[in-house]
């Protein structure tokens, strides 16, 4: 018999990386339940949480700033700089998150709105191709319109939609890799 070729036989997934796979798909099961059962809650939790990873990155800029000394002098200065606000900014999360989520929700609404003008801009400058770019730049204006103009609504609504994503996603990758293990270990017995 001769020896198997990599492509002859299927990967056989180790037992750890499935429980894994299964613990983090029944994670996001339970954050998704949690977020469609208590969604203020998982919000402001998550402007919270958003707010002490930002001041953690401003403050290990602030000391990257402080103690690299290979690097330019304004390098540095902008470092630290950016550094502090960004950790001002981490600091207004944690004391106001809902504040905070008006902010993002402002900030993704004016981003969208400046990417869908600039794509409009393109696709109408453009001599061939300008179809797609039209098409998004059109789409990207009036999800920033109506983000802008009812942010309450449409920030229930993206959480209520990745409350159910988190569950769906969590679901297929609680049936899906344990199958895939089962699948891979039938497929190297019948080899062997």
């Amino acid at each position: 018999m001769s020896a198997a070729t990599p492509d002859q036989h299927p990967v056989v997934l180790p037992t750890a990386p499935v429980l894994a796979a299964v613990l983090g798909g029944a994670v996001s099961v339970v954050l998704g339940v949690l977020v469609l059962a208590w969604p203020e809650v998982t919000l402001k939790i998550g402007a919270v949480l958003f707010g002490i990873q930002l001041v953690v990155v401003g403050a290990v800029r602030v000391a990257l700033g402080l103690l690299i000394g290979s690097v330019e002098g304004w390098v540095r200065a902008v470092y630290v700089v950016s550094g502090v606000l960004v950790a001002i900014a981490g600091i207004v999360c944690i004391r106001q998150p809902v504040l905070s989520v008006a902010v993002i929700v402002l900030v993704i609404g004016v981003g969208w709105l400046v990417e869908g003008v600039a794509l409009l801009a393109a696709g109408a400058g453009a001599e061939s191709g300008r179809w797609p770019a039209l098409v998004a730049g059109g789409i990207s204006v009036v999800a920033a319109v109506v983000l802008l103009a009812y942010p309450v609504e449409t920030t229930e609504l993206m959480l209520s939609l990745g409350g159910w994503l988190l569950v769906l996603i969590g679901m297929m990758t609680m049936i899906g890799v344990p199958w895939l293990m089962r699948e891979s270990r039938r497929a190297r017995d019948v080899d062997a």
